[in-house]
């Protein structure tokens, strides 16, 4: 109880540690940090924070193994860690506050509100709200977020690139997840408020709510003190990721609105707190009741099967995945950046909420807050091993992805490497150059991303790199009427359309 103390006293104000609540969710809660200990090191983390609100209060805060390995350092619930896409839910909310504030009209063209909003399609542009690209419904093709890691540019200036941006027009309307439509999102908030993003979030959200160790991941050097070093797994070893020379870390700031927030278990779990309370704090209402559960109704069917399997949602609603658990709604977000993992779960129903935060790739948070659920609610939980076995399907395949072919293609290859040599560029990602190397051909993006080639038939190649958003994609290169290399088409997904990168002379 001495360790939850300080924490329940910050976020929930006066009030007695002993109330007449307290009694049965801690009965409820017994045996829950072995528990947590024990799918940690199923999941191999080596460190994580969870903490329970529950009726108010914080019922549960306790951090578990290490930030640091190298240092053995122990992760605390002050312990800092990225949040990823977990950000979503912030963005959210701060454009619901500028439209409580009449100032953005969730529902109007955006063009009305910051006119210089453009897409590739001048109709689909002129139709696009808010409220589309919140709900991830606006056409914007997921292919398009490794801009993020490709290209060298600002949240500007990846605005004013959409228009070179083709639409799946067959997704618009329907849920088609987006980085880029959160990005945007982020640029319309900054052109109709006149602050930037993060001056929003922290004067809006971070500061009424007493997140006071809540910031933004900074490519060139680690969020304080007690913050949670990231590491990457390769098979049982852990390593760790360093913040500088980190593309993903050094490129948040363009995908920020969709990802780049950085927290702790102790200041997220206020964050749920003040969901929970319908948007009031200690201090008054920083947002209406009916604001936040706009946020929760769901706009949009999710059908990516895969998604739905991952975020167990059923539709998406405004920076909230919404599903269902034994019966009750619950309202989700889950996030990563590079190795750090975020679970952010309200459960309505029953006034409880969990936060789970750790520092590699896993999506243990979703098997943690199921059972603390099922403690709730005095359900006993299932022997389900499914998320597990889900991930390691995943694992797998991005490792087989990832690796090159095991042999090259008898067919002779349609151009010698020195031809395929030379810079290449695209409207939207901007320049890639490409090296003949003794041992194969290097892709090099502006960003200093690199990829080798390996030749799968006689133009095509498969891409390698060490990029865990970016592992592998395939490219072809094309002949111009002269009959040398013209440029190439990058597939960055399956079955996607190609990204035409052009020859410079």
């Amino acid at each position: 109880m001495d360790l939850w103390a300080g924490v329940l006293l910050a976020i929930a104000g006066p009030g007695s540690l002993q109330s007449d609540r307290e009694a049965p969710v801690m009965d409820a809660l017994a045996g829950f940090a072995e528990a947590v200990d024990s799918v940690r090191a199923a999941w191999d983390i080596p460190g994580l924070a969870v903490a329970i609100v529950k009726d108010g209060e914080v019922v549960f805060a306790q951090g578990f193994g290490l930030r640091d390995i190298e240092g053995g350092e122990p992760v605390t619930t002050d312990t800092v860690f990225g949040l990823g896409s977990s950000t979503k839910s912030f963005t959210a909310l701060a454009l619901a506050l500028l439209a409580a504030d009449g100032a953005l009209d969730l529902d109007a063209p955006l063009v009305e509100a910051v006119p210089a909003f453009r897409l590739h399609d001048e109709r689909a542009g002129a139709q696009t709200t808010a409220r589309d690209l919140l709900a991830h419904r606006a056409g914007i093709p997921g292919r398009y977020d490794m801009l993020w890691l490709l290209t060298p540019i600002d949240r500007a200036e990846l605005f004013a690139r959409l228009r070179f941006l083709p639409l799946d027009d067959s997704q618009r309307g329907s849920f088609h997840y987006s980085n880029v439509g959160y990005a945007v999102a982020g640029v319309v908030l900054e052109r109709v408020s006149g602050v930037s993003w993060e001056t929003f979030l922290r004067e809006r959200i971070f500061e009424p709510l007493g997140m006071d160790r809540t910031g933004f991941v900074n490519g060139n050097a680690p969020p304080g003190d007690d913050w949670a070093r990231a590491y990457r797994k390769d098979g049982r070893t852990h390593t760790p990721v360093p913040f500088a020379g980190t593309v993903a870390f050094e490129r948040a700031t363009l995908i920020g609105p969709a990802g780049s927030v950085r927290s702790t278990a102790a200041d997220t779990a206020r964050w749920v707190h003040f969901l929970l309370a319908g948007g009031r704090t200690a201090h008054g209402e920083l947002a209406t009741a009916t604001t936040v559960e706009e946020l929760f109704a769901p706009a949009v069917e999710i059908t990516d099967p895969g998604y739905r399997m991952l975020t167990q949602g059923e539709a998406y609603g405004l920076g909230w995945v919404v599903g269902e658990h034994r019966g009750h709604r619950v309202l989700s977000h889950g996030g990563n950046i590079e190795a750090y993992s975020s679970l952010v779960s309200l459960l309505p129903s029953i006034d409880a909420g969990i936060v789970v935060l750790s520092n590699t790739m896993n999506m243990a948070g979703y098997e943690i807050s199921r059972d603390a659920y099922d403690r709730l609610l005095g359900l006993d939980p299932p022997e389900d091993e499914e998320l597990r076995t889900f991930f390691a399907m995943l694992q797998r395949g991005r490792a087989a992805a990832a690796s090159p072919p095991d042999s090259e293609p008898d067919a002779r290859a349609a151009h010698d490497p020195e031809e395929c040599a030379g810079t290449y560029t695209n409207p939207a990602f901007g320049r890639a150059t490409v090296r003949a190397r003794p041992s194969a051909l290097e892709l090099t993006f502006a960003t200093g991303v690199r990829a080798k080639l390996h030749r799968t038939s006689d133009d095509g190649f498969k891409a390698t790199t060490s990029e865990v958003y970016l592992p592998t994609f395939e490219l072809r290169f094309w002949s111009a009427t002269s009959g040398r290399v013209g440029g190439f088409d990058l597939v960055l997904q399956p079955d996607s359309p190609a990204i035409v990168f052009t020859r410079e002379p």
